[in-house]
């Protein structure tokens, strides 16, 4: 008797400690994710600092195409034409210093007093 009452009691220990033992993994797991978010935002905001940082600057000359010996193609009317481009690359509004940007390490605020 005294036997089956202790198989009894050995099944509810095991539940018992998978219980704790889950619970434990699990906050593990939720601290790694927010973990691994923050980093994941201080990375894009890495790459986006980076890319604004990049000279976007660029032009391109035109081209005309005529027949030297053509007198319908000739210099005044070319059989193909395209035309010149440029663009110029400010500095934006955030890549100038560490005016905004992602911030990590926020220090805890007071709360006001109570009226």
């Amino acid at each position: 008797m005294f036997k089956l009452k202790k198989k009894k009691q050995g099944g509810w220990i095991v539940s018992t400690e998978l219980i704790v033992l889950m619970t434990c993994c699990m906050c593990a797991v939720i601290i790694a994710c927010a973990s691994f978010g923050a980093k994941l935002v201080g990375e894009w905001g890495d790459i986006g600092s980076a890319v604004g940082s990049l000279n976007q600057s660029y032009s391109t000359s035109g081209m005309a195409v005529y027949h030297a010996n053509d007198p319908v193609h000739n210099a005044n009317n070319p059989v193909a034409r395209w035309a010149g481009s440029t663009y110029t690359d400010f500095q934006d509004f955030c890549d100038t210093g560490n005016t905004c940007g992602v911030v990590m390490c926020i220090p805890p605020t007071p709360e006001p007093p109570r009226p």
